[in-house]
């Protein structure tokens, strides 16, 4: 899913500026969506899940700066490679639970 977002984050902003907002947003939702689905993993028993949920919350935390508001301002770093990177980190993160 975060995925998805780093690829309708890159359609969404170009020359460092929001271009189109609808693409932003769908960004912006699966981020969030990304972000609720850990919350809810995190309270699990399992030591290994909690520490593989602790890492991807973490490599999620690192997109955050590509985001702002609901309009697109206050990004600190428009850069759709935030998003690609912690997508990335959080897949490896999974193999420790093979």
């Amino acid at each position: 899913m975060l995925r998805q977002a780093g690829g309708a984050y890159a359609e969404a902003v170009a020359d460092g500026a929001v271009t189109d907002r609808t693409e932003y947003l769908e960004a912006l939702g699966f981020y969030q969506a990304v972000g609720a689905e850990l919350e809810a993993l995190s309270g699990a028993g399992d030591a290994n899940l909690a520490e593989v949920v602790a890492m991807m919350q973490a490599s999620l935390e690192d997109a955050a700066p590509a985001f702002g508001g609901l309009s697109g301002e206050g990004i600190a770093t428009p850069d759709a490679s935030l998003i690609y990177g912690a997508a990335a980190r959080m897949e490896l993160a999974a193999l420790r639970l093979r």
